[in-house]
């Protein structure tokens, strides 16, 4: 009787381990099924646009393995682990993952928050926490910005959540603004149409929009112009350096001249012994 016992145990056993395998690897199947779909899904270009590659990579990897430790659990149930104990050690990794992201939280919250209303997406010429470059990349604790020097620079979202976000590309146009000092005698008529002239004359400035050349201060040294130019968003930094230096030269060959500071020069003649 024993070893009737002995054998009928083991069979039952032998079938909860077969059984147990069986979940395991329908689980691991279902698994790669629904992150592959994940993926299509997140690769279509509107969404894909959103999150950026390393977000689409991620939240599929997330579904992969939140459905295989399912099937683990169920696995674990099949062999004969108490459903009590599954749940608590699925409860204890919950906490222990909440835990470790305690410091994490404000910034995955502020991912959401940038994910759901899209105060910025990846591409748009942005500034934020001092720095003004392109979106690269919007990831779950943090955002990649690639400034003109080519750097790239990774601040937190919690951070550029409570700092603020300049978009400058949201409207599909962006006004590349520079200032310039004359000296009091030159004519400012003059001035003016000699710089609206160089900056109409740039193709990247968009022909909707006036070239406006204010007054902004009377200085000790001269007269303060900002120069307003609206352009695309692409041609932001191109344009804002390329006007300043075609308006000089042309200053040069009409002979206008920028405001300098004075020099006092002292020359001392030396003793002759």
């Amino acid at each position: 009787m024993e070893a009737d016992v002995a054998i009928d145990s083991a069979l039952n056993f032998g079938g909860d381990v077969v059984t147990a395998a069986l979940v395991l690897a329908g689980g691991y199947v279902a698994a790669a099924v629904a992150r592959r779909l994940s993926h299509r899904v997140l690769q279509q270009p509107a969404v894909a646009r959103a999150l950026g590659p390393s977000m689409v990579r991620l939240l599929g990897t997330v579904v992969f393995y939140i459905l295989f430790a399912i099937a683990v659990g169920i696995a674990l149930i099949a062999i004969g682990v108490p459903e009590r104990y599954v749940g608590a050690v699925a409860v204890l990794v919950i906490a222990l993952l909440a835990l470790s992201l305690q410091q994490s939280l404000a910034n995955l919250a502020a991912t959401v928050t940038f994910l759901l209303f899209q105060p910025v997406r990846r591409g748009e010429l942005v500034e934020t926490m001092g720095f003004m470059g392109t979106v690269q990349e919007i990831l779950l604790f943090n955002t990649v910005i690639l400034l003109p020097d080519h750097r790239l620079v990774t601040l937190s979202n919690g951070r550029i959540q409570e700092s603020g976000i300049v978009n400058y590309s949201r409207q599909g146009r962006v006004m590349p603004t520079f200032s310039l000092t004359v000296g009091y005698g030159e004519d400012l008529t003059r001035v003016r149409d000699v710089i609206a002239e160089v900056a109409g004359a740039d193709h990247r400035v968009l022909r909707d929009e006036p070239i406006v050349v204010a007054v902004d201060e009377l200085g000790e040294i001269g007269v303060r112009l900002l120069v307003f130019a609206v352009v695309a968003p692409r041609d932001f930094w191109e344009v804002r350096s390329d006007l300043q230096e075609r308006i000089k030269a042309r200053f040069d060959a009409e002979g206008i001249r920028f405001a300098v500071p004075p020099r006092d020069v002292r020359i001392a003649n030396a003793a002759r012994g």
